[in-house]
């Protein structure tokens, strides 16, 4: 029965504005972002506990998470204030763009910037 009766509060101090939420059941890891005033995505576990960090800098407003089960489990997010689409690993580690879409100076159009990981 789903009335709400064995919910679980998993993650209830310091957030900002989550804004996205992403599951690897095969890592037993859940995924945030948080675009408040400290933007960042972190992790944890399944059931809340061993919290963490995995991307703290250079985000706008990160939002629409996703997990690449083919590609080492890669979490992606779209940043919707630098207009990009960004990744890392579980890890934290080997953080990339995927797309960027810039203006360009001279004329103002916008420009789409694509980079094959």
């Amino acid at each position: 029965m789903l009335d709400g009766r064995y919910r679980k509060q998993l993650v209830k101090t310091e957030l900002g504005h989550p804004s996205a939420v992403a599951v690897n059941p095969r890592l037993g890891t859940l995924y945030w972002a948080d675009r408040g005033d400290a933007a960042k995505i972190e992790c944890s576990w399944l059931d809340g506990q061993e919290r963490k960090v995995l991307v703290a800098d250079g985000l706008g407003w990160p939002t629409g998470l996703s997990v690449d089960f083919t590609n080492n489990d890669r979490i992606y997010w779209s940043d919707s204030k630098e207009s990009r689409i960004e990744s890392v690993l579980p890890s934290g580690e080997d953080r990339r763009t995927a797309v960027y879409i810039g203006e360009d100076q001279e004329d103002g159009h916008q420009r789409r910037s694509s980079k094959t990981q």
